[in-house]
């Protein structure tokens, strides 16, 4: 069976591009000598970092059908007899269907659309996975980033996950979400959770001094690596900044994430709190530089609002750094973080100012450790899960004839 991984994200997509990645790298290793595996991607500078983990991958480019397609609603897209007809009248547009036939004219048994919001509403032949990492648009819809997409990332998801043949979760806590909002059956959802990005291991990752010194920073500070979204919540940090100096105690903060619409407002609001001397704006930052940026701070520091999990917290505690997130992911963390209410920021100032006790450091630190290794014992469990529905959908092929490799992998033809 040959099982083809859908990468639409970009190295610029921050914490969403590492954890698609990790989800290649994990396929890759469980399809290792059981499976053929390969990775499609929307964006060519993905391209290289796949030939150097030898991984067979083609560069597929959004088409002009799929960009007028997506353009329109997505209750325009189904089988109605609306989309019927908007079908018929796209068919003359080059590289109509798009993604599906590319994915069966590479041998596709199976897409695996390793981040959430693919297109997989257009497929009518190929089996897939679905992605979910969050239902944020239902908890926080107020933020402008979601108020604009809720009803787009609802019908996505309702289109989406009851066709899926399997739902990647990150969490248990998703899990049952799913289903009690979208009717997902238990069974039908692996709760997998996130991994450190791999990039905080690699062999080329920047020195310590080199980067501190590069990016204007001194030893200490409290690190969020996170794009300007609103949701981000990078004003209370501010607010707590300000509370802090009031106290006698002024702390620095190293913001790092690309600008989505809302570095201009954090910057103002510093400048209003008189606390941008306080604050370094990293930008987008190589994914080299990451390693030492968690290394060279006093701790984590990330009040999002956004979860059920995430990643930073889980790539501190894999270089021993002291995590303060949101009260609400305290199911990811259990008793490894200090926790603060994300819309106080006097709460996020008290665990700030606690988290310069070394004694509390230190604690955090062994917590965060332990953490770590019940993660990846689950993570060991959920794999052994995705293992057996990869061998499942191989016996399931065989009783159709159909694209790619399974037919003729049966082990009952004769020499």
């Amino acid at each position: 069976m040959k099982v083809v991984a859908v990468m639409e994200v970009s190295p610029t997509d921050g914490g969403g591009y590492f954890q698609a990645f990790n989800a290649v790298r994990q396929m890759q290793r469980l399809c290792q000598g059981r499976h053929d595996f390969a990775v499609t991607t929307t964006d060519a500078a993905n391209m290289p970092a796949l030939s150097a983990l030898g991984i067979e991958s083609f560069h597929f480019p959004t088409t002009l059908y799929e960009r007028v397609r997506g353009a329109l609603p997505v209750s325009l897209q189904d089988r109605t007899t609306a989309g019927r007809i908007l079908r018929r009248l796209l068919h003359p547009i080059p590289d109509w269907p798009g993604l599906e036939r590319r994915l069966l004219g590479v041998g596709a048994d199976m897409a695996y659309f390793v981040a959430p919001w693919g297109r997989v509403h257009h497929f009518s032949q190929l089996t897939w996975w679905a992605t979910v990492w969050d239902l944020a648009h239902l908890d926080y819809p107020e933020f402008p980033e979601i108020s604009r997409r809720f009803h787009r990332r609802e019908t996505l998801l309702r289109h989406a996950l009851g066709p899926a043949s399997l739902v990647v979760a990150d969490s248990e806590q998703l899990r049952q979400r799913l289903g009690h909002r979208y009717g997902i059956a238990a069974d039908h959802v692996v709760a997998m959770p996130f991994s450190p990005a791999a990039a905080l291991s690699a062999p080329d990752c920047h020195p310590l001094a080199d980067v501190l010194q590069r990016h204007g920073l001194e030893p200490g500070y409290f690190f969020y690596p996170a794009q300007f979204w609103a949701h981000k919540n990078h004003v209370r940090i501010l607010e707590a900044l300000r509370l802090c100096a009031d106290r006698g105690q002024r702390l620095q903060v190293a913001f790092a994430g690309g600008d989505m619409g809302g570095r201009r407002h954090v910057e103002q609001t510093a400048k209003a709190l008189e606390v941008e001397a306080q604050v370094r704006y990293l930008g987008f930052v190589d994914a080299r530089d990451l390693r030492a940026l968690y290394q060279g701070s006093l701790a984590l520091l990330m009040p999002t609002y956004f979860g059920p999990t995430n990643l930073p917290p889980l790539e501190a505690w894999s270089l021993g750094v002291p995590v303060i997130v949101s009260r609400h992911l305290n199911q990811q963390t259990g008793d490894a973080a200090l926790l603060a209410d994300p819309d106080d920021a006097a709460d996020l100032a008290a665990q700030m100012m606690l988290c310069g006790d070394a004694e509390v450091r230190a604690g955090l630190i062994e917590r965060g450790s332990r953490r770590l290794r019940e993660l990846e014992g689950q993570r060991s469990e959920a794999e052994v899960q995705l293992l057996d529905r990869l061998d499942r959908l191989k016996a399931r092929f065989r009783c159709s004839a159909r694209a790619g490799n399974s037919a003729a992998e049966s082990p009952f033809k004769s020499a």
